[in-house]
This record gives structure tokens, C-alpha cells and sequence, in this order.
């Protein structure tokens, strides 16, 4: 029989290639609502869309062991902490958006 040590790590290696199997429907629906942003003129309900996704993936890479997709994931969201952006909050958010695309991009192909 199998100690616990080995099915934890068992389970602990199916789960990460669970989810990284999921980074490019992640960058799919992250770069389907960047552009639903821009195009309602960031929205307050369009904005709470993509941050939720932001907040969610900020919480979940670094489990996973990918600190800087995290990190970037965390940068957006807290870009997207405003009701309504003035022009360098926009292009604030723009950056940390495709930051985080760039960040979701290398982590698909590390992997």
C-alpha cells in the first residue's frame, strides 16, 4: 500500500495538471472581458466581471506554484478597485490587463 506521502503528491501532481490545463480557457475568458470592458466604456458591472476573475486567479496560481501569474492577477484586480476610472486609471488597468495576459501566456507554456 502506498503511503500517504505518495498519494498526497499523487493528488497534489493531478490537481496542477488540472489547472494548467485550465490557464488557456482562463486567458480566453479573461481576454473576452478585457474586451467587454473597453467596449461598454469600462462599465462598473463590466470592471466587476473581469475582477472577479482577477481576484479568483490571484487567489488560486500561487497554490499552484505560479507566484508571478499571482502576482500580476493581484495587480489587476486592485487596478479595477474604482467605480469609475479617470483616463490613467483606464490606462492603469489596460497595462495590469495585459500584464496578466502576458503572465497567463508564459504559464501555459512553461507548462
Amino acid at each position: 500500500m502506498k503511503d500517504l506521502s505518495n498519494l498526497a503528491g499523487e493528488r497534489h501532481e493531478k490537481l496542477l495538471r488540472g489547472y494548467v490545463a485550465s490557464l488557456p480557457d482562463k486567458q480566453a475568458r479573461i481576454e473576452a472581458c478585457w474586451l467587454q470592458v473597453q467596449a461598454t466604456d469600462f462599465s462598473p458591472s463590466s470592471m466587476a466581471g473581469l475582477r472577479d476573475l482577477a481576484h479568483r486567479l490571484a487567489g488560486s496560481a500561487g497554490s499552484y506554484g505560479f507566484d508571478s501569474l499571482g502576482e500580476a492577477a493581484a495587480t489587476l484586480d486592485e487596478a479595477l478597485d474604482t467605480e469609475v476610472p479617470g483616463v490613467a486609471q483606464r490606462r492603469e488597468i489596460g497595462l495590469r490587463a495585459a500584464d496578466l495576459l502576458q503572465a497567463l501566456a508564459a504559464a501555459a507554456d512553461k507548462s
